[in-house]
């Protein structure tokens, strides 16, 4: 019995825990909403601005992303930001500069951020989930047993005749 309150009172630590890591991780999902903003935000001004310069030259727009759907997936944003900033290197647009570039890097390099926050804190949610699964198992196997002996030593049955 002893055994069994030190376990249920130090699974307290795990279920805690749990809740924590999930709150981790919806925490980090708000920070990825954020960052994705925000890396909309720097490619969207410099599109308009490539669209400005080449507005004759329909070939040279989709190496800015134009035309294509970049908030479809992570990786077409990651790969957008990407190609932008490399087109950016050798290209100028009006009202571009150096800053211009060096912001849409840092967002970018923010944004590819959340993702391993993010996979770290669903990993670690999900691995104290599975600690504390065990711990339940293990002590709903020994509360059987424990019940087992308590049944075998006073039966149902001789308790209910006593009272008769």
């Amino acid at each position: 019995m002893a055994t069994l309150g030190a376990d249920l009172q130090g699974m307290s630590q795990y279920t805690g825990g749990t809740s924590q890591a999930v709150i981790d991780a919806q925490q980090d999902t708000g920070a990825e909403a954020a960052a994705k903003k925000t890396l909309l935000a720097k490619i969207h001004y410099i599109q308009s601005k490539a669209k400005i310069k080449y507005m004759g030259n329909k070939g040279v727009l989709p190496e800015y992303s134009i035309g294509t759907n970049i908030d479809i997936s992570r990786p077409a944003l990651e790969t957008a930001a990407d190609n932008i900033f490399n087109k950016l290197k050798t290209d100028t647009l009006p009202k571009i500069t150096a800053q211009h570039s060096t912001d849409l890097k840092s967002a970018s390099d923010d944004y590819k951020k959340t993702k391993v926050a993010q996979v770290g804190g669903k990993g670690d949610s999900t691995t104290l989930r599975a600690k504390l699964a065990v711990m339940v198992e293990s002590l709903a196997v020994r509360r059987r047993q424990l019940q087992h002996a308590a049944d075998g030593e006073y039966p149902y049955h001789r308790l209910a005749q006593s009272h008769w």
